[in-house]
């Protein structure tokens, strides 16, 4: 037997599942159906249900869409730049400034919200120890994405990632906005934060 109900286009149904007698049991199978093909993303419904996060915002639709930035993010943070596209590298800036910023929290929970991200303890202990510990008067930005050439075989558009403020970096970070510079919602925060 089957039961569905919904609106806006999509359909919740729950059915039995006919195989190897698990109709008796009472084991029902929740899926999502959309009446509309046509407006069927790319992420498809197992996509959402199988993964318990996914680091990408690019729609995708297998499961091994999530996995480069967990390893490209260890990569980083163990060499502090690496070479990638240009639109993996932009996607990896934001994981990695995510990464940087539980670092600088500190705390247990931010240290195992880091291990599910990275892939080795040697990681982890570099991001809380030294990578915190250079950032700590930075808020946000401790990657940046230089543009190279285009690859050869492909005409990818190449870039580096790296961290910001590190011996041996490709060009120096871009000093702060001059005070006037600022919107004036920022100008009056940072006079009450003088005074």
């Amino acid at each position: 037997s089957t039961s569905c109900s919904g609106k806006g286009g999509r359909q919740v149904c729950r059915s039995r599942v006919g195989s190897r007698g698990n109709e008796a049991s009472g084991y029902y199978k929740w899926s999502l159906f959309n009446q509309n093909k046509k407006q069927e993303s790319a992420r498809t419904a197992e996509h959402e249900h199988e993964l318990p996060f996914c680091l990408t915002t690019r729609p995708c639709g297998r499961a091994d869409c999530c996995s480069w930035p967990e390893t490209m993010v260890s990569q980083l943070v163990e060499h502090e730049r690496i070479e990638t596209t240009l639109p993996k590298a932009k996607e990896l800036r934001r994981v990695a400034d995510q990464v940087v910023t539980l670092g600088k929290e500190a705390s247990q929970h931010a240290r195992r919200q880091a291990m599910a991200i990275l892939r080795g303890d040697a990681e982890v202990h570099k991001v809380f120890s030294v990578l915190a510990q250079r950032y700590s008067q930075r808020d946000g930005g401790y990657t940046r994405v230089l543009r190279t050439q285009q690859r050869g075989n492909d005409a990818a558009q190449m870039a580096f990632i790296e961290f910001v403020d590190r011996p041996g970096e490709l060009r120096p970070a871009r000093p702060g906005r001059p005070a006037s510079l600022l919107p004036p919602a920022a100008q009056l925060l940072q006079q009450q934060q003088q005074q």
